[in-house]
Parts: C-alpha cells; structure tokens; sequence
C-alpha cells in the first residue's frame, strides 16, 4: 500500500508561490505563413495536437528560497513551492517534453563539468496517496539539462507514469528530434542523478532509501551540449495533468575532469 505523504505544508507553499513575468530567452516553432484566403498552418507535435508554447518562451523567476536567481519555463502551466527539505511543483496545463514541444523547466545555468541529484517522489494532483497516471496518460517529473537554442536539444532523466504504467524515463533531442526509453519501475518514487563530463552525459537510478548502488540508466554523448547548459527540475504530461512532484535534496556540483559521477 502507498504511504500517504505530508502535503499540507506542500499546498500552502504552492497557494502562496507568486510567479513574476520574466524576459524572453528563446523561440518556439514558427508557424507556417498564410495563404491568399488567410488561413494560417498551426505548428502541431507528434500526437497532432497543436504545439502549446507556440508564442515567445517565457521565464520566470518564482523567487523561492535557496533557488536564489532560478528561473522557470512556462512557469504559467505549474504551481511551484517550496517545502522543509526542497520544492514542490504542481503542473496545472498540459505541457510536454517531446520534439519541439517545451514543458516546464526550473533551472539555473551550469558550466563545466558537474552533477545535480535529487529524490523525486511524483503522486497524483487529485489524491496525494496514488502514485500518478495509470490511465494510459504520461506524467513525469525529474531532472533535466537543456541547450539554449531556438530548436529543443537537452537530455533528461524522470520518474512517475508513462503509457505504460510506472516508469523512469530517459530522452534525449536533437533539434526538435526526441528519442527515449521507459522501463518499469516499482513506484512514481526515485533517486535521480545526472552528470556531465566533457560532452559525455550520464543518468542514473535508484530506489529511494534502498541503499543500493545507483544503476546506470543512459548514457548520452552531446557535443552541442558542452557549453552552458539550463540545469534542473521538469516536469510535464501529454494529457489533462495529474501530478505533483516533490524534489527533496536538489544539488548540483561541480566535477573535475575524470571524477566519477
């Protein structure tokens, strides 16, 4: 049986979060130009369903303690908080992570080498006591490092529910061209790292509070990822969103060249 967590204190941080409206740092696809009769072509994702960040991409600076100069990726479709050991992000519109479609991100920009880590336990919105999806619907949340550039490149690491049940997923995109693998997984709960070394990214897994090594779940080679890179949480769902997802311990550090993850 899943164990009932805590959210009162989760709820009044998200109730009390005040987003502010940010600069633009990016682009989303254009739209196709009109022909004579006026009608306009819009820029669809691969369920067919109309590309939501179609506008300028915001950023957004919800101004939470300890994530001093934090920003946030359509901070419009979350609610986010802080709680006693991290934050708590609720997704309140559809927003996805797959080819040139953005879902929301909260990061701060990273050089060099590092590593950023944290325990996220995802449950559903609607009943903190049920782990998310199991519908058919897709809804995940966990760590991400992302490029600054008109077309979507990044790679991350998530936990919660695919098409398929529960899951750790992995994806990587390259130019609006996402590529991912989604395991089973016993539960929305895990221990998540990601690191980069020179071009060479690695994610790992492990079950929260299992005391097992962390399990080497992809490992990515991204030459256009080796400059400054938005490092942080995600989170996202191709359907009506269901999930809250708690980041306990979020860290990122540096690492030396040759240093182990």
């Amino acid at each position: 049986m899943r164990t009932v967590r805590p959210i009162t204190a989760v709820l009044a941080a998200i109730l009390g979060a005040v987003l502010v409206a940010g600069c633009d740092i990016g682009s989303s696809p254009e739209t196709s130009p009109g022909d004579t009769s006026g009608f306009t072509a819009v820029p669809v994702d691969s369920f067919g369903e109309p590309i939501e960040s179609a506008g300028p991409e915001d950023s957004t600076s919800p101004g939470i303690a300890g994530f001093d100069g934090w920003k946030l990726i359509n901070g419009g479709d979350v609610d986010i908080g802080q709680t006693e050991s991290g934050l708590a992000m609720t997704l309140t519109k559809r927003a996805l992570w797959f080819q040139a479609s953005k879902g929301v991100l909260f990061y701060t920009l990273v050089s060099g080498a590092f590593r950023v880590t944290a325990t996220v336990q995802t449950q559903r919105t609607s009943d903190s006591s049920v782990d998310p999806g199991g519908d058919g619907t897709t809804q995940l949340a966990g760590l991400m490092a992302r490029g600054q550039t008109p077309d979507e490149n990044y790679v991350f690491i998530t936990v919660g529910s695919d098409a398929n049940g529960l899951s750790v997923e992995t994806k990587t995109t390259t130019n609006n061209d996402s590529k991912f693998a989604g395991p089973a997984w016993p539960s929305g709960d895990a221990e998540l790292k990601v690191c980069r070394i020179g071009s060479t990214f690695t994610l790992w897994k492990r079950q929260i509070d299992s005391g097992d090594d962390f399990t080497l779940a992809a490992t990515y080679k991204r030459d256009d990822l080796k400059g400054e890179v938005q490092v942080g949480a995600n989170i996202y769902s191709d359907s009506a969103p269901d999930i809250t997802a708690l980041f306990d311990n979020l860290t990122i550090e540096p690492r030396d060249p040759g240093e182990a993850c």
